[in-house]
């Protein structure tokens, strides 16, 4: 009984960020980035799909223009489902006890997103199928996906896991484009990536807030 109070409360949480995001929590008072904590919550896969595209349509979207959000938005949603999916099986092992961050920048040259989650192992190979796939989606907006297992300084204990899409945007006028700023939850040293394609507020245990940047 304790535990299916415990997922029902966390099914709540996770429910109430979707209401306030589709009410428009994140449409006024911020510019470029910010980030949602969000709980492990076995099974909850439509949730999940509905917040990656919330994400994508209502967070990053607002700030593209209509060409780039028409060719963006789709593709990022889809990718942070894979990404959130991943995250709550492979990486939080859907332990409850453990949450998983949606981290967004945009500039006027990039748009840049992290999906982190709470796991103890390595970055494992059972991840390919789905990072394929995130590749692909990635390769079409001429961007890349890369990851990193999160370590603490001076120790091998992995401590989550950090997943990076970096799309370009239109160059800025005048001059290159401008290079995506750091991490909003944290310092981030990329895997190199060898491939070259065509083209993821803080939450508590009862509450929201949005990290300005």
């Amino acid at each position: 009984v304790r535990g299916r109070w415990e997922e029902a409360r966390l099914r709540h949480r996770l429910r109430t960020v979707l209401r306030q995001v589709e009410q428009g929590a994140f449409e006024t008072g911020w510019v470029r980035g910010g980030q949602l904590v969000v709980p492990t919550v076995k099974g909850a896969w439509e949730d999940y799909e509905r917040l990656a595209s919330l994400v994508a349509q209502r967070i990053v979207g607002r700030e593209l223009d209509l060409a780039e959000r028409d060719l963006m938005a789709p593709r990022l949603s889809e990718a942070m489902a894979h990404l959130l999916s991943n995250a709550v099986i492979h990486g939080n092992r859907q332990d409850p006890g453990r949450q998983v961050t949606i981290a967004w920048n945009i500039t006027p040259g990039h748009v840049t997103i992290f999906v982190v989650d709470e796991g103890n192992q390595p970055f494992g190979t059972e991840r390919g199928v789905w990072l394929d796939r995130v590749r692909t989606l990635m390769g079409e907006l001429g961007g890349s996906v890369t990851w990193q297992d999160v370590r603490p300084r001076n120790t091998q204990q992995v401590e989550g896991h950090r997943v990076r899409l970096d799309v370009p945007r239109a160059p800025v006028a005048g001059g290159a484009s401008e290079s995506p700023q750091s991490s909003p939850v944290g310092h981030m040293t990329t895997r190199p990536s060898s491939w070259l394609w065509l083209r993821r507020w803080l939450m508590g245990k009862g509450g929201l807030s949005v990290l300005l940047l």
